[in-house]
Order: structure tokens, then C-alpha cells, then sequence
């Protein structure tokens, strides 16, 4: 079990629904998605985005939104749990050496290597472990977490 330590969302993130985010950002590997580009773990509250749907998918111009479930999840599919756990790729910082920082300042120091399929557990910034969680690849998408 590979444990993943979160910390708090910053206002920023708070306004899109972020609750935590982890510390590090981390390599995910798998079959189709073996990029190397730093992905961060978000934990996404889905309670205060109710499904106007309940049932039915809705077809607008930016996609679809609805389908079963009270909630939307951040890719506004209906769902019924309250939060969301994704990963989502960030921008690779660059220093006038041509080096990822990797250091405190730029933001994005590695975690582990990840790979889809591996069993995660999320600690919380209170130390209390949330989960566990698998890594699982979605056509076209970053890889989200499910739980085991």
C-alpha cells in the first residue's frame, strides 16, 4: 500500500470544490498512459454540486452532464459519492539551467512513481489515512482513483 500525504486545498483551488491536494506531485505509469509529466492527487467535494438530471444526460456545447446520481463529479457525470479523487497533470517548471526546480519553491517536488493498478492511501493533513484507493486509467483523462 503506497501512502500519499495530502495537504490542504489553497483558496484558489477551494473555489472549484478542491478539499486536498497532495504534497508531491508524482509520475503515474501505465499500460497507456506513461507519461512523465508530474500529476497531482485532488480530492474533489461533490455535495455542493447537485445534479440538475437525476437519471438523464443533458448533451450541451461544452459535453455531457447528468446521468445517474444525486451529485455531479468534477467531469460532471452524475454520481452518489460525495467526493472525487483525480489526479491532475501540471505544467513542468523550468529554471534558466533547463532543469525541473524540484525544490520547495517551484511547487512540484516527486513523491513516488505511481502505477495504474497500485493500491494508494491518502493521509490527510490530521494524519488520519483515507481510503484505500486504486489507480485506474480512463480513455482520454488523467488517471482518477477508485475505491478498493
Amino acid at each position: 500500500m503506497i501512502k500519499v500525504k495530502m495537504r490542504y486545498a489553497d483558496a484558489r483551488e477551494q473555489t472549484y470544490g478542491i478539499l486536498f491536494s497532495s504534497v508531491n506531485v508524482h509520475v503515474i505509469r501505465g499500460a497507456k498512459h506513461n507519461k512523465f509529466a508530474p500529476h497531482r492527487i485532488k480530492v474533489w467535494c461533490n455535495i455542493f454540486r447537485k445534479n440538475p438530471h437525476p437519471g438523464e444526460v443533458k448533451w450541451t456545447n461544452f459535453g455531457s452532464i447528468g446521468g445517474d446520481g444525486e451529485y455531479l463529479d468534477p467531469n460532471n457525470r452524475g454520481t452518489d459519492d460525495p467526493i472525487t479523487v483525480t489526479t491532475s497533470a501540471e505544467a513542468t517548471c523550468i529554471t534558466s539551467d533547463g532543469r525541473n526546480t524540484g525544490t520547495e519553491a517551484s511547487g512540484q517536488v516527486y513523491g513516488l512513481m505511481l502505477t495504474v493498478g497500485d493500491p494508494v492511501m491518502l493521509v490527510l493533513p490530521d494524519g488520519t489515512e483515507h481510503g484505500p484507493y486504486v489507480i485506474r486509467q480512463r480513455p482520454l483523462h488523467d488517471p482518477h482513483l477508485e475505491k478498493m
